[in-house]
């Protein structure tokens, strides 16, 4: 491996269903997800909730990165090009699969991450 080169691989994997049908109901001072992204002044148009799992692929199984900086605890690289995504869900019993980027990636808790991706033009 090149010094001074970061590479990530990805492989696809089943997103698992943010609230399973059996998981307890929230409560009023529960946040949602989306809640928890704090992205209502980032829309641009109207949300709905999709049940079920979403299937995420990203496109492009090597990506190269760049080392930022790094520490005991982690590391911090940047990115050159858009990481490709291909989503992949059924709605109302028809399979839908569209292709994007990533939009943006933040860290909801210890063991959750929100992911917005942005659809490519149809």
């Amino acid at each position: 491996m090149d010094k001074g080169r970061s590479t990530a691989r990805a492989t696809p994997t089943m997103c698992p269903t943010p609230e399973p049908p059996d998981a307890p109901a929230r409560s009023a001072s529960t946040p949602s997800p989306a809640e928890l992204l704090g992205n209502g002044d980032r829309r641009v148009a109207p949300r709905r909730e999709i049940p079920g799992p979403v299937t995420l692929e990203v496109l492009g199984a090597l990506v190269e990165t760049r080392a930022q900086n790094i520490s005991p605890t982690g590391l911090l690289v940047t990115l050159g090009a858009p990481l490709r995504v291909k989503l992949s869900w059924t709605e109302d019993g028809r399979q839908h699969e569209r292709t994007g980027r990533l939009a943006r990636l933040q860290r909801l808790s210890a063991d959750q991450s929100g992911l917005a991706i942005e659809f490519d033009p149809d």
